[in-house]
């Protein structure tokens, strides 16, 4: 039987399950929406909201979160995370500096 728990509780206990993660033992997906009683769309913003209020929230390439639990796991996450911005900067300034007269050709477009 699934224990329902008030939205504040189900928080702690996610914050809880997620210390608990490792990165090579990460929380899956499906398990933080359990917790927090909801749906995987709805887990997945909870979790961004937890990373903007600056918890070291971070996911996996297999779709599993863990908390950071050593400076070198949170430096290590922080620079994909960089890496990530910068990469979507450099298209945004690409994007703003093309002009949109005209067509583009083959040439233009890098494989």
């Amino acid at each position: 039987m699934e224990r329902r728990y008030p939205e504040a509780t189900r928080r702690e206990a996610l914050i809880l399950a997620l210390n608990r993660a490792t990165k090579l033992n990460p929380l899956p997906r499906h398990r933080v929406a359990e917790i927090l009683g909801t749906s995987d769309r709805e887990a997945r913003k909870e979790l961004h909201r937890m990373k903007e209020k600056g918890m070291p929230v971070f996911a996996t390439k297999t779709g599993g979160y863990y908390w950071a639990q050593t400076e070198e796991e949170l430096e290590e996450a922080l620079r994909h995370y960089e890496a990530g911005a910068i990469s979507i900067l450099a298209t945004c300034y690409r994007m703003r500096n093309r002009s949109l007269t005209g067509q583009i050709s083959l040439e233009e477009v890098e494989p």
